[in-house]
């Protein structure tokens, strides 16, 4: 895939292929929570925020996938989303663990398709006969699977990307801390303020904080300057 097609491209599945051996496992974590997150944060009761809590433990390495399972069991009876059956963050076995982020982000539009269908992966979502309104719905979350991928990935896979240890001054480490605990990615126009201050000119870097987006944790811009892999 070159990079003119990956910044096109609108079908998840050859991104999702693509990316096997070239994303951290870290960044996969991250792209599967933050599906979840999409749902989990609709609801504020003490259950659901102690998931989401296991959860980011579980994306940022601090809950190993064979122990999640375990860690998420006592709350299955009291927090709604774990009550829907076939959750995905159960990541033992051999399955790859993008193949569990396909999992996650079909789980994620569970709710728009017809009872009958079984999601096991994206491509299982081929072929099927939805009404304009479901449709426009899988269509949606497609473009989302989409770009969230290009915001956690970037370019650098496909050339590299300069960045200057002079940029990362305190206001723009401040900055990306802030957004990257609080998820506060309506900040990311002001990380570009910071980092033009501090002197960056990079048009990839600042032209991705300026972006709509949308941004997760995993960003490849914060994870730079936070030096995260």
């Amino acid at each position: 895939m070159t990079e003119q097609e990956w910044l096109n491209c609108t079908d998840p599945a050859p991104m999702l292929e693509f990316v096997q051996g070239k994303v951290s496992d870290r960044k996969l974590r991250h792209i599967m929570v933050d599906y979840a997150h999409a749902l989990l944060t609709w609801h504020h009761d003490a259950a659901t925020r102690e998931v989401i809590t296991i959860l980011d433990r579980y994306a940022e390495g601090r809950i190993a996938g064979e122990g999640l399972y375990d860690a998420l069991r006592p709350f299955a009876a009291s927090c709604q989303v774990l009550v829907d059956e076939g959750y995905p963050w159960s990541v033992q076995g051999a399955r790859p663990l993008h193949a569990h982020v396909e999992s996650a982000a079909c789980w994620l539009i569970r709710r728009f398709l017809p009872p009958e269908v079984t999601v096991s992966g994206l491509s299982d979502l081929s072929g099927l006969r939805l009404s304009p309104k479901d449709a426009d719905i899988l269509d949606y979350f497609q473009w989302l699977v989409c770009e969230t991928l290009r915001d956690v990935v970037g370019i650098a896979t496909f050339r590299p990307v300069t960045f200057k240890a002079a940029w990362r001054t305190p206001a723009v480490v401040a900055t990306a801390e802030g957004i990257y605990q609080d998820r506060a990615f309506d900040r990311m126009p002001i990380l570009a303020d910071a980092l033009q201050d501090a002197g960056c000119d990079s048009a990839d870097i600042l032209g991705h904080c300026r972006s709509d987006g949308p941004h997760v944790r995993g960003c490849w811009v914060i994870d730079l300057l936070l030096g995260k892999e």
